[in-house]
């Protein structure tokens, strides 16, 4: 949609419901913002919206009277930041913004807020981690996680595309819904940064997508670009400073680094702890590093952590090619607050998922046995 089209829809929204419902002017914002659909632009205006607490209310608009010039205005500035360099969303890494269906691990989601009317605006980009079964209301539903900070559950849960929401009114990557959030919004503590998706019209495949140049060791791509879930490991001390693991996210594609701490204590802000949580480095030591790159950015969250190992090879003229396993043992949340320059990542327990809601009775998904032919 160009923003000549934006700006003209928007206007019209927005004119039609301030004269129908008298909104605040964060209520006015998130729904003209709902129609353009660029998730920096509604950030940085819901963000002013929300912390100068502007509360007042728009009186009943003529279009010729003083204050259609404030709305005026705030449309304007949505069209001019929407064609300016303040805009920026990272770009994923090549293949995980394609559509994948069925889903599988790793891949990119956007994730659309929920408000009572429906869709409102885009919160951005979250990625994947792996595929769970539960119940709910006495009936069988297929599920993904993602990170808890990606989703809101206020209005019957965030809504959720794959690999992006369209336009406001095209529904064809809408994938589910969020329905649980272990994220303490508003302060607090919690052993798991988690969330369920409950998907609606489509399924999963017990996969991680991974792409990308950063392997450990004599470790080599897999030949079909994605990975077989064969389990999901709880970690334990005797992993600390020696287990390689590995992430696939949006935005990074696959990396690696070595668990570092199974018990860390992440204060993502001052008034949250999540713990506990598995701390991991791609600079053991602060010695050396494996890679220069980032271990992980914004967008990655959600995306899965695991234990990799072949499950078969076999040379083909003069190649040796490989399928790979995954032993799933973590959610990427984000970094420690100290480190700037994403030398280090933070993951939730995968295994807390389970105990967490205990109440739908989740299964994780995988593949198959651990060298089956049907995880290759």
């Amino acid at each position: 949609m160009t923003s000549y089209s934006c700006s003209r829809i928007a206007l019209t929204i927005a004119l039609d419901f301030a004269n129908t419902f008298d909104p605040t002017l964060e209520d006015l914002l998130g729904y003209v913002i709902a129609c353009c659909n660029r998730n920096n632009t509604s950030v940085i205006l819901l963000y002013i919206a929300k912390n100068l607490r502007v509360k007042f209310k728009y009186p009943k608009i003529v279009f010729f009277v003083r204050r259609t010039k404030i709305i005026i205005l705030m449309i304007t500035l949505v069209v001019l930041i929407y064609d300016s360099s303040m805009i920026f969303a990272q770009n994923a890494y090549p293949g995980y913004d394609q559509p994948y269906r069925p889903l599988i691990g790793g891949i990119q989601i956007e994730i659309t807020k929920a408000a009572w009317y429906g869709p409102s605006y885009s919160k951005g980009f979250c990625s994947l981690a792996f595929p769970v079964s539960f119940t709910e209301n006495n009936s069988g539903k297929l599920g993904f996680i993602t990170a808890g900070h990606c989703i809101e559950t206020d209005n019957g849960g965030d809504y959720v595309d794959q690999p992006y929401k369209g336009s406001w009114w095209d529904w064809s990557n809408f994938i589910g819904r969020g329905i649980r959030s272990s994220w303490p919004y508003g302060g607090g503590n919690s052993d798991l940064d988690g969330a369920l998706i409950r998907l609606e019209n489509t399924g999963y495949e017990a996969f991680i997508y991974e792409n990308g140049t950063h392997y450990f060791g004599s470790d080599r791509e897999d030949r079909n670009h994605k990975v077989g879930i064969t389990g999901y490991i709880t970690p334990t001390k005797d992993m600390e400073r020696k287990t390689i693991v590995y992430k696939s996210g949006r935005t990074t594609g696959i990396t690696y680094g070595r668990i570092e701490q199974i018990d860390y204590k992440w204060y993502p802000t001052s008034n949250i702890e999540i713990s506990p949580t598995i701390r991991i480095t791609r600079c053991p030591d602060n010695q050396y590093c494996f890679y220069n790159d980032y271990i992980s950015y914004y967008g990655d969250s959600g995306g899965v952590w695991y234990i990799r190992y072949v499950i078969y090879s076999e040379r083909i003229d003069v190649y040796r090619v490989y399928d790979y396993g995954a032993k799933i043992i973590g959610i990427h949340n984000g970094k420690p607050d100290y480190d700037k320059a994403f030398v280090e990542a933070v993951a939730s327990w995968a295994t807390k998922v389970s105990e967490k809601w205990s109440d739908l009775k989740i299964s994780y998904a995988i593949c198959g046995s651990e060298y089956s032919l049907s995880c290759r």
